[in-house]
């Protein structure tokens, strides 16, 4: 088990400001941007993960109780018992919460609308999706999951799972939020406005689930800095999905199959690749360092897809046009 508190050069005892003012001098030092030896990004990585840990109350004593000598924690055998009871009392109280506010958000906006009676099965979808949101949320919060899966296919794993719960539940809420507003001013059905406002809630949804800290990532320079590179590496592989989804859609159109919905293909191919592309990479500290080749990469891919795209629709156009006089 790493030392974090010599990671950080702090004692056991330091306050939480203190803990925060050796993290930033550290990040400073040994950012991948600044630092040239081949151990900085390494550095880098141990020093975020010590500082995820010991900037957290309740992960910071589970960290603290694991790390005392055998002697020690046998003089409190029920202590361990204790804390995980609480935590796992703390993770039901997230889920109710996250249940009870989505069943509030859902009855509210069924009551706005008036356009269908409030019962069980209208509030069940936004029931479940402040159910697992809440689940999940407060198992980042009061267990180190990540750090004990490690990086490996579980780690993977839990991230994923977090990354489709958090996308699916803001994409459902503000589709649900902008369609009942089409419904109301009008509309027969939810159309492009419902479409945009689930693939904003995808996007949203995408970043904060690659990472159990992001939230509290909000509010520092660096956790801000690695977001974004986070939102930069999920749209453009969403970029391409979508791209793709549509050069296969209009194939497909030509070729005579019936495509109704052919905008929500192209939805799901997007939201598919934001999930995928915003997943943590294990190197995200130096993303940053080669985010401009992948950029100029990504926009090559694009480009390509573009031409080929643009090159099916004039063909199908000029063939159409023609054939009459062929």
């Amino acid at each position: 088990m790493n030392d974090y508190y010599s990671i950080l050069g702090v004692k056991q005892d330091s306050g939480a400001d203190e803990i925060k003012r050796a993290y930033r001098t550290l990040a400073r030092k040994f950012h991948p941007d600044v630092a040239t030896s081949g151990e900085a990004e390494e550095t880098f990585k141990k020093i975020n993960e010590a500082y995820n840990v010991l900037s957290n109350p309740l992960k910071r004593a589970d960290y603290d109780l694991k790390r005392r000598p055998k002697g020690a924690s046998e003089a409190d055998p029920g202590q361990f018992r204790r804390l995980v009871a609480e935590a796992i009392w703390r993770v039901f109280l997230y889920a109710l919460i996250g249940g009870v506010a989505g069943v509030a958000i859902e009855s509210a906006l069924v009551w706005l609308a008036q356009t269908e009676p409030i019962g069980f099965f209208n509030i069940l979808g936004g029931m479940l999706a402040g159910i697992f949101t809440g689940l999940v949320w407060g198992i980042d919060q009061n267990f180190v999951v990540e750090t004990f899966l490690g990086e490996g296919s579980l780690g993977r794993t839990f991230t994923f799972l977090r990354t489709v719960i958090f996308a699916s539940a803001l994409a459902y809420f503000l589709g649900r939020i902008v369609g009942f507003g089409e419904l109301a001013i009008g509309a027969e059905n939810a159309g492009m406005p419902t479409m945009l406002a689930s693939a904003i809630g995808i996007v949203v949804g995408a970043v904060l689930g690659s990472d159990g800290e992001a939230v509290r990532k909000l509010f520092s320079g660096m956790g801000r800095f690695e977001l974004f590179y986070t939102l930069l590496r999920g749209l453009m592989i969403a970029a391409i999905a979508a791209a793709v989804a549509g050069v296969f859609t209009l194939m497909a159109l030509r070729f005579g199959v019936e495509l109704v919905n052919w905008p929500w293909l192209v939805w799901v191919g997007f939201s598919l690749g934001m999930i995928i592309g915003s997943m943590r990479p294990p190197n995200l500290a130096a993303y940053a360092s080669y985010a401009s080749a992948s950029v100029r990469t990504t926009l090559f891919a694009l480009i390509v897809l573009g031409t080929l795209l643009i090159g099916i629709t004039l063909g199908i156009i000029g063939r159409d046009f023609f054939s009459p006089y062929l």
